[in-house]
């Protein structure tokens, strides 16, 4: 788990339901996060600190896209987008190999 940056779904024990449960920050499809904040906002008096996740080989278009969505839906900041770090994706790519060798 430390190692797949706390991600479980690399966990076979765990069923599919517990593995959608319980995703990382990372996992979690960033569209569905713009659209839980802009229903938030409607209740909100000023603002909301919203971090959006984002792969460091998404295109542009993709996370302008996210941006757009936020603003059209009354999303009144976005605070921080993360990405993640060389180190982190060698790491998962080393894991996903590492997978796939015991999986044969």
């Amino acid at each position: 788990i430390r190692d797949a940056d706390g991600s479980l779904q690399h966990l076979d024990f765990l069923d599919e339901k517990a593995k959608d449960v319980y995703r990382t920050f990372a996992e979690i499809n960033q569209s569905v996060v713009i659209e839980q904040a802009a229903v938030r906002q409607k209740f909100i008096d000023q603002s909301q600190s919203l971090n959006i996740m984002v792969a460091p080989d998404t295109p542009v278009k993709e996370i302008n896209q996210l941006y757009i969505q936020a603003w059209k839906q009354g999303v009144k900041s976005l605070y921080y987008q993360h990405s993640m770090n060389a180190a982190q994706q060698l790491n998962r790519k080393k894991i996903q190999e590492r997978n796939e060798k015991e999986e044969k």
